[in-house]
């Protein structure tokens, strides 16, 4: 089918929130935005509390196979018009598609559990009610009438734009008291050097290394950026923009944060010797207890630990409505759209989850099982891409193809290697 059957659809608009704007802005930033949830947020302050500075090479890692893979999306992306979705159907198999909608599907799903149970524990921590079940299905029936207004109104302006600012900018304040942290601590710098490139594996530390592994990039994630940067208008000439604008809007915000987290941890939690309770976040709060005070210190702390998983609901609901309107041909707003949003809503049940802290980490390492299936397909079509006569010549193509295949066989071993210990731990969790 030619490419002219698939005319660019307004996507920003309807399924990629923050992403319209200017020509020149790109949707890197909106990744990390996406990236940093809860599995991000509990898994690297609780590398930090454990370990202390031996992980920090993880995430930097992480992303940066994430980035690799994502640039071979974007290029084969900004070479037709047909949809992502369409040429993994057309050109590599239906059932590939498939597998990659419904993995997406599948892993919006499961991380979704984590989100409720994560901003469930920050508001009980702000505001001191008892853990009844009563309390769980009010604070689980408000996030997510919250959640599907905000999610069915998206494009709209106003009081959504509102929310969706206040989310950053709790976030964010939680960045710049890390920052603070860090500061007013006595951190050993050639620790902190030693734990980028040390890539050492800590005894019982699987778990969480595949956490913080398939918390990067998830395959919903995946799913959701090459339609992110089609919704931009951008062309063929635009490819190394979209790389340039993966590294600096996603690859670089991501390491700076998620690095401050891990090292305001390690700085306060783990040189204190202070044990984390997998079930409750209150000691994880504490790492802003040194310079912030006991009082001030954990409302600061569980006001940006709820925003993350707030903002991230809307975004997998948003998602989920986007993946099925593409497998049902549907559009934005029909009724199928929203019963796609709605999807996900099963994860308010994580309100009831006894392991709160520590079930973001799992659910992520679960997840990481689903990330080859979208990066053999990418690799597969920025291959044929590339091969065209007037495509946009490749750097170093072979030393590319290498590169990402080599990182698709590395993912592709942690899953199954770990695989088994992952599922058997989430479900001794729940």
């Amino acid at each position: 089918m030619s490419d002219k059957a698939y005319p660019k659809p307004n996507i920003a608009r309807h399924h990629s929130p923050g992403v319209e704007g200017s020509r020149t802005s790109g949707p890197g930033w909106l990744l990390s935005a996406y990236t940093l949830g809860s599995g991000t947020a509990v898994g690297s302050l609780w590398a930090g509390a454990t370990y202390g500075y031996d992980l920090l090479w993880v995430q930097p890692l992480a992303i940066l196979m994430g980035v690799v893979v994502l640039s071979g999306a974007a290029y084969f992306t900004l070479q037709s018009n047909v949809p992502p979705y369409h040429r993994f159907k057309q050109e590599l198999h239906p059932a590939m598609a498939v597998a990659w909608a419904v993995g997406s599907l599948f892993a919006s799903v499961i991380w979704h559990f984590p989100q409720y149970g994560l901003a469930f524990a920050a508001t009980q921590e702000l505001l001191g009610f008892e853990e009844t079940l009563p309390a769980q299905v009010l604070v689980a029936g408000c996030i997510l009438a919250v959640s599907i207004i905000v999610t069915w109104t998206y494009s709209r302006k106003g009081g959504v734009r509102v929310y969706e600012a206040v989310m950053k900018a709790l976030v964010w304040m939680v960045i710049v008291c890390l920052g603070i942290v860090i500061a007013a601590s006595k951190v050993p710098w050639d620790e902190v050097g030693r734990g980028l490139v040390s890539f050492g594996r800590p005894e019982g530390s699987s778990t969480i290394i595949l956490g913080l592994l398939g918390a990067a990039v998830g395959i919903n994630m995946t799913f959701l950026y090459p339609y992110s940067v089609r919704s931009k208008g951008w062309g063929r000439s635009d490819t190394r923009y979209a790389i340039r604008d993966l590294v600096y809007g996603m690859f670089l915000p991501f390491v700076i944060a998620t690095g401050m987290m891990i090292i305001a941890s390690a700085a306060t939690l783990y040189a204190d010797g202070v044990a984390l309770d997998k079930a409750k976040i209150t000691a994880m709060a504490s790492v802003f207890t040194p310079v912030f005070g006991n009082s001030l210190g954990p409302i600061l702390f569980n006001l940006g630990i709820l925003a993350m998983p707030l903002s991230t609901i809307t975004l997998h609901m948003l998602t989920c409505g986007f993946i099925i309107g593409e497998m049902t041909g549907q559009p934005v707003g029909s009724l199928v759209w929203r019963v796609g949003t709605l999807i996900p809503a099963i994860g308010a049940l994580g309100v009831a989850f006894p392991i709160k802290g520590w079930l973001p980490v799992a659910a992520s390492a679960l997840c990481l099982i689903f990330i080859p299936i979208a990066y053999v397909g990418f690799v597969i079509l920025f291959a044929k891409e590339s091969r065209k006569p007037d495509a946009p010549k490749v750097p170093l193509k072979p030393l590319v193809l290498v590169i990402m295949s080599a990182i698709i066989i590395f993912m592709t071993f942690l899953a199954l290697l770990k695989t088994v210990d992952a599922i058997r731990d989430l479900i001794r969790y729940f």
